[in-house]
């Protein structure tokens, strides 16, 4: 736990999340029938070097929705 608060809180992980995030997102094709699940299944595999389960696709897929949902409430 202690480490996991450690990577949360460091200036280095937002930065270079971005930075992997942008990355994948370039790398991916914006028109694809699916956009979310061409961009978790590429970051699991960049990231844990294996595909991400149907559940946990599902998982991420609902929390991007929910994240752009958010995004336009704020919008003015």
């Amino acid at each position: 736990p202690q480490q996991a608060l450690a990577l949360a809180n460091s200036v280095l992980v937002k930065p270079q999340s971005r930075r992997l995030a942008r990355s994948i997102s370039e790398s991916l094709d914006p028109q694809g029938s699916d956009a979310d699940t061409a961009f978790i299944r590429e970051a699991f595999t960049k990231i844990l070097s294996r595909m991400p389960t149907p559940a946990e696709t599902w998982c991420w897929k609902r929390r991007a929705v929910r994240r752009r949902c958010a995004c336009l409430r704020a919008m003015p």
